[in-house]
């Protein structure tokens, strides 16, 4: 039975951090004005869900798109939240729906930049909570790598194991040595009746003739 990585585990539970934070933090002020306290992006996103009616009917297009931006925002990070056991997918819906909160609104609405909403402490956290969301997915990733090389391993041995061993080497036959001859076979022969000299192969005196 295959073990569960201790980063999936954490991108969980960082997961319930994140929704938590877009259900009780303060995000930002953006459906108050800058006068208002900031609400969180649950709140923001169902106001602007009950006001969709009006807000498509507004002559302001800088306000209708701005609502829209937070409503995908938060669908985002809601959703990137409830899938925290995969780090990765929860890292990068949660950094693009806070960069459409980040950098959006002042590309759609003048007037935004020059009375910009405040942000709470809950835009940060889930800055912050997305960012490790990532860090994990790359721990993951290389955690789970090493467990799946280290599977196919033991499988291999394994294998090896069933069948007797592992599977013999080709190996390259060897050359016989050629055969080494003593000294004493390389030595002249003294004939002990004449005292002649003989080659080392010799059987008898070649000069007198007696058996050596």
């Amino acid at each position: 039975m295959s073990s569960v990585h201790p980063g999936r585990i954490i991108g969980a539970l960082v997961g319930v951090f994140m929704l938590a934070s877009v259900l009780l933090l303060p995000f930002s002020n953006v459906t108050g004005g800058p006068t208002a306290g900031p609400a969180t992006l649950w709140n923001i996103f169902i106001s602007f869900v009950n006001s969709l009616g009006s807000t498509q009917t507004s002559p302001a297009s800088g306000f209708i798109n701005l609502a829209f931006i937070y409503q995908i925002a938060a669908i985002m990070l809601i959703v990137g939240s409830l899938v925290g056991i995969y780090p990765v997918a929860s890292g990068v819906m949660g950094v693009i729906g806070l960069s459409f909160v980040t950098f959006g609104p002042y590309e759609v609405s003048s007037a935004y930049a020059a009375s910009p909403v405040t942000f709470g402490i809950g835009f940060f956290v889930l800055w912050v909570a997305s960012i490790v969301e990532l860090l994990l997915a790359y721990w993951t990733w290389r955690g789970e790598r090493r467990t799946t090389a280290n599977r196919g391993l033991a499988a291999v041995r394994r294998v090896e194991v069933w069948s007797g061993g592992p599977a013999p080497r080709k190996t390259q036959p060897k050359q016989p040595r050629p055969a080494r001859t003593s000294e004493a076979e390389l030595m002249p022969i003294v004939c002990p009746t004449c005292g002649a000299t003989n080659p080392p192969n010799a059987i008898v005196c070649k000069k007198c003739a007696s058996p050596l």
